[in-house]
């Protein structure tokens, strides 16, 4: 159903959630037109004005790749640039399974979520991820661990209640 792997220490985590943190925000937007607005309620960062946001993406694709089994598991070929995403009070992200082609040009068979923000700093916040089965899984990361599943399984983060997850 998904894999989890620690990519990062937590130290490291919370320096890019500090780092983060002081970047310009927006709200955030599904990268599909039937799905913009409907789904998502989050904020990103701004990417037009952050340089800093395109340094710490690198370094993230960068630790990635340098996982000795994240690759070889999931036979990666490429992996598009990560998105920083913030869930605040209210903020969540609804049920649903994400676009089978990304770019216009890549398929994309696998999803990958990394948990930054240590799970105590916030309430709520849980990615689910549904099975065959109709039952789902609940997923709350410890800082510096991601998650990767098949992107066409519904999936969705649940409403964070108090704090901030990154």
């Amino acid at each position: 159903m998904f894999d989890t792997y620690r990519i990062m220490t937590p130290a490291v985590a919370q320096e890019f959630v500090t780092a983060v943190e002081k970047m310009e925000w927006e709200i955030g937007k599904a990268r599909t037109k039937e799905a913009t607005g409907t789904v998502k309620k989050n904020e990103e960062i701004k990417e037009t004005t952050s340089t800093q946001g395109s340094v710490l993406i690198g370094q993230i694709k960068k630790l990635l790749g340098a996982h000795p089994f994240l690759y070889p598991d999931h036979t990666v070929c490429k992996v598009f640039s990560p998105k920083f995403n913030r869930y605040t009070s209210c903020g969540e992200y609804q049920r649903h399974g994400d676009a089978a082609i990304m770019g216009g040009q890549v398929r994309t068979d696998l999803a990958c979520t990394m948990f930054l923000s240590h799970p105590d700093t916030y309430k709520g916040g849980d990615l689910c991820i549904e099975g065959n089965d109709g039952g789902h899984h609940r997923v709350k990361g410890d800082p510096g661990t991601c998650v990767v599943y098949p992107c066409h399984m519904p999936h969705w983060v649940e409403p964070v209640t108090e704090g901030a997850r990154v």
